[in-house]
């Protein structure tokens, strides 16, 4: 299947993408009770005052089986443009054979202009909700943004495919949950329906089956977006990096599908495909997705190694007396710092929040809030043409601290994926701190043996 990464775009008059809420999203009441009215079978009635024992011949073999006419079908949909699109969306269309009608329910809503969402965003306390919606306008809003659509139809006895649609509906009655990237989202959430009422059918073989790690997925699919691949790098912290089961990577729709396609169940007391039928109702023109991420470490070293060069040659330049490379060096060693340590500060605040996937982050080795005071003494340092007895001795504590990050890969438990990041946070800090040993002492700073620097006469 062809794919690739991208955000959901809103699309006027459609059912809610991925993570976006439409107006109309629960317009549905006559479709929903329609599809329940055909689904129901009436009990048993009983003669008051009278017993009736119940025997095979009263049971009419042409009675309706409930469920019988109903099909279940998970429906992933391709990536798309905006960057929380990436991973691509699911959601399962229960159909009405009889009726012809059908509703989508889905679990990837979200409001930007809800009361309080940056608030409760910036404490980690994300609040998604359930959706649910017309298939035909939903798949024609996908295929307007050219993402593509795969449904995938389960073998489910009708007793199972009732109850998975007894399980949505309820969960429409109270649709709001707690958002997890990647333990609760809206394709963990389909991936437990499925799993639930299919007995344990998927968690089977995935849990079995390696699946690498969280960060491994996170790059595959974000990696035509440097920025939010960058910025996945920098925030995840080392429980990206752990070992993870198929079933666990199945927090993108696009490994979901791959496990309801290997997965089997039991029909008639014989093991069988879950899917008893898939079809493409929409490919899309994307480049396909991704099976491994690009390893990009050599590329961005190279570029990290001529940022320390620049920096390193402004800083001679400074040493020198000239006032552009005074200039020069006050502006990046002083930007490089700044935002090391506004990095730096937020990886902290971060144990402050519910971010938990922020948390034991060892770039906080590479991001350190001290960096925020060489901002500071850097660029006095570089514009006077001297440095004080403090600049020097912090810049080396924060670059020792840099290359004790990188030293500390070599132990199990302490291997955080963040080599991109070294290859540029390691030799920054190591330039900045012979930058400074450019620039001469001022009158009066200690030397480092504790001897005071000789005046100019």
């Amino acid at each position: 299947m062809k794919t690739k990464l991208s955000i959901c775009r809103p699309v006027t008059n459609a059912l809610p993408v991925c993570a976006r809420r439409f107006q109309g999203t629960l317009r549905y009441p006559i479709r929903l009770f329609a599809l329940v009215a055909a689904l129901a079978v009436p009990s048993p009635e009983h003669v008051a005052g009278q017993d009736v024992e119940p025997a095979a011949e009263e049971v009419d073999p042409a009675a309706p089986v409930p469920g019988a006419n109903l099909a279940v079908s998970l429906v992933t949909f391709g990536p798309g443009d905006i960057f929380w699109e990436s991973f691509g969306h699911n959601a399962l269309w229960v159909e009405n054979r009889t009726t012809g009608q059908g509703i989508l329910y889905h679990w990837g809503l979200f409001d930007f202009a809800e009361p309080g969402f940056v608030p409760r965003f910036l404490k980690g306390e994300m609040i998604y909700s359930m959706g649910a919606g017309d298939p035909t306008r939903t798949f024609q809003a996908y295929e307007g943004v050219d993402r593509s659509i795969t449904v995938q139809e389960l073998n489910l006895t009708p007793a199972q495919r009732l109850e998975l649609f007894r399980l949505a509906d309820e969960n429409l009655q109270d649709p709001r949950y707690r958002y997890d990237i990647f333990l609760d989202n809206c394709s963990t959430r389909v991936r437990d329906l499925i799993d639930r009422v299919s007995g344990g059918a998927l968690q089977e073989s995935a849990r079995a089956a390696p699946g690498h790690d969280y960060w491994f997925h996170v790059a595959r699919l974000t990696q035509h977006r440097p920025e939010v691949l960058l910025g996945m790098e920098i925030f995840l912290g080392n429980g990206g990096s752990r070992p993870i089961t198929h079933w666990d990577a199945a927090f993108t729709p696009l490994v979901l599908d791959e496990i309801v396609r290997e997965a089997t169940v039991l029909v008639d007391g014989t093991p069988a495909p879950l899917v008893a039928e898939e079809r493409v109702l929409y490919e899309d023109s994307r480049a396909a997705e991704p099976a491994f991420p690009t390893p990009y470490v050599w590329i961005v070293a190279v570029i990290g190694l001529f940022a320390a060069g620049v920096l390193g040659l402004a800083a001679w330049s400074a040493g020198k007396g000239g006032w552009p490379g005074r200039a020069a060096f006050a502006l990046i060693g002083g930007g490089w710092s700044f935002v090391a340590g506004l990095l730096g500060s937020i990886l902290v605040s971060g144990f402050l929040t519910d971010h938990h996937w922020m948390f034991w982050n060892e770039n906080l080795l590479q991001f350190t809030p001290l960096s925020l005071a060489l901002a500071v003494l850097v660029p006095k340092a570089a514009l006077s043409g001297q440095r004080g007895m403090w600049v020097g001795r912090l810049a080396l504590l924060v670059a020792g601290l840099s290359v004790l990050g990188w030293v500390l890969q070599i132990l199990p438990g302490l291997d955080q994926r963040n080599g991109e990041l070294l290859s540029i946070t390691v030799p920054l800090h190591l330039a900045l701190v012979w930058g400074l040993t450019r620039l001469p002492l001022a009158p009066g700073a200690m030397r480092p043996g504790g001897f005071p620097a000789p005046e100019k006469r």
